[in-house]
């Protein structure tokens, strides 16, 4: 069976926090193979932190990739994964190890997939980049963060979203 990716939305949250809950979040059809990516970006005042955990509709997930940066303040981003066979919605909780000023996540439904990712690479420049093997009927998922009040430019992977969640803070995948 080919692996079948599928778009579900971007939440912002501009609270501060160090646990923000995004409730009720569309999850797609459920299926025994169903897994939720999640992609989560955060923006910290001062200096680096990590995602500490994610969880979706009660299931934690595996934080497979994430990368800080302390150029300007600290953004955060991370991706991970759960399998959620059940259930239409459910809330996604993301925890980070120190206080955010404002967090934001990317929803992705998967079927037809091995759990385990195949690569992964990061980048920390002002014009990222990055290289990335894929498998024959794989597929790859991106998220960034920045601390610009401007939109991002995709080559080579599609865009699903792109928003400022507030000052200081964009947020794309």
């Amino acid at each position: 069976m080919p692996a079948v990716l599928t778009f579900l939305q971007a939440t912002p949250d501009t609270a501060n926090a160090s646990t923000y809950t995004f409730s009720a979040q569309n999850l797609g059809t459920a299926t025994a193979d169903r897994h939720i990516i999640v992609g989560a970006v955060g923006r910290k005042s001062g200096g680096s932190t990590t995602i500490s955990s994610i969880t979706v509709a009660g299931i934690t997930a595996t934080i497979v990739k994430q990368q800080s940066s302390t150029t300007s303040n600290s953004n955060t981003g991370g991706l991970a994964i759960a399998r959620v066979p059940t259930g239409a919605t459910g809330d996604v909780i993301v925890t980070y190890a120190a206080a955010q000023v404002r967090s934001a996540i990317g929803l992705y439904h998967a079927t037809g997939i091995v759990f385990t990712p195949y690569d992964s690479d990061s980048s920390n420049v002002d014009v990222p980049s990055v290289n990335l093997n894929i498998p024959a009927s794989g597929f790859a998922i991106g998220i960034g963060g920045t601390a610009a009040n401007t939109t991002a430019s995709w080559t080579g992977l599609t865009e699903n979203f792109d928003a400022v969640v507030e000052a200081a803070l964009n947020y794309t995948g």
